[in-house]
């Protein structure tokens, strides 16, 4: 990473932490959306992998975000993401008619900007607020199990075959 967050005064460095923050916590509402397609739409037919990770990855997400915009409230922050943001997220009908190897492509590429959002975090927060860098360093490490596992289940054939859908005219 190149940052020169020395360089930063204390005053840009904490706009900055709770912009990245912000930035983070509706990422991970975004992804839990995903995870929740991914469990209403192979409940039926999933992989024990991709049921389990599905599962936890959904609880942890939330918990990122909830974790985030508490840290942000705790630094004096900008204001919460809507409500309705996630009721969007969980409607949205074009992820109903997106196959589930792309849901599951979308899901890794978002880990790993999640998991590079946290490394800024960290880099903002060293030696700032520790509360802050010891929150990111954790979800980053969640994020980055979560990365990980998409990666086993995209390379191998863990990927349950879907009942074809009439598509909508």
């Amino acid at each position: 990473m190149q940052f020169s967050e020395t360089a930063l005064s204390p005053r840009e460095r904490l706009g900055r932490i709770k912009t990245r923050m912000r930035e983070v916590a509706e990422s991970e509402l975004a992804t839990y959306a995903l995870y929740h397609h991914i469990s209403c739409r192979s409940s039926h037919h999933a992989t024990p992998a991709l049921a389990r990770l599905s599962q936890t990855a959904q609880i942890e997400d939330m918990d990122h975000y909830w974790l985030m915009q508490s840290g942000i409230r705790r630094l004096g922050g900008v204001e919460p993401i809507p409500d309705d943001t996630l009721v969007g997220l969980l409607e949205d009908s074009d992820l109903r008619r997106t196959a589930l190897r792309e849901i599951l492509r979308l899901l890794r590429d978002a880990e790993a900007r999640l998991v590079h959002g946290y490394q800024e975090i960290c880099a903002l927060a060293m030696e700032f607020d520790y509360q802050i860098f010891d929150l990111a360093f954790r979800n980053m490490q969640e994020n980055a199990l979560h990365q990980a596992s998409l990666e086993s289940i995209l390379r191998g054939s863990q990927i349950p075959a879907e009942p074809q859908r009439p598509r909508d005219r």
